[in-house]
């Protein structure tokens, strides 16, 4: 018997929480302050859907890494189209570096923290 999750406003409790409590449903505050001008036009513009698949991303590989568009759409349950409108919002937004590589999949490097702070369920703000 535990708690089966928890609302945090600091990012250092975010990332102590995720370290020690894995398992553990972690969202973002409210309150929760977001620094950077990129992540914030970011976090306005995603939808629900994109959210998901922002967690998927995350996920599947950290903070850098080469991803199926189409695998981590289908482990969130959202669609191909979901997936890559979320990827273009990432670069255009510059918190991220994104490469398409053909058959290869798609690289990703989150260059905004604020991305990572992010658990199995869509970030409330």
């Amino acid at each position: 018997v535990g708690p089966d999750g928890i609302i945090v406003q600091d990012y250092a409790i975010m990332r102590m929480a995720q370290e020690f409590f894995p398992n553990l449903e972690i969202h973002a505050s409210t309150q929760m302050n977001v620094e950077s001008s990129n992540a914030v036009r970011f976090i306005k513009q995603i939808t629900d859907a994109e959210k998901l698949a922002l967690n998927g991303i995350v996920k599947a590989i950290g903070d850098e890494g080469v991803i199926s568009q189409s695998k981590v759409a289908s482990s969130v349950g959202v669609s191909r189209l979901t997936m890559s409108n979320l990827i273009m919002k990432m670069k255009f937004c510059e918190v991220a570096t994104v490469e398409y590589m053909g058959n290869k999949g798609t690289y990703i490097k989150i260059i905004d923290d604020t991305l990572l702070n992010i658990s199995g369920e869509p970030i409330r703000m």
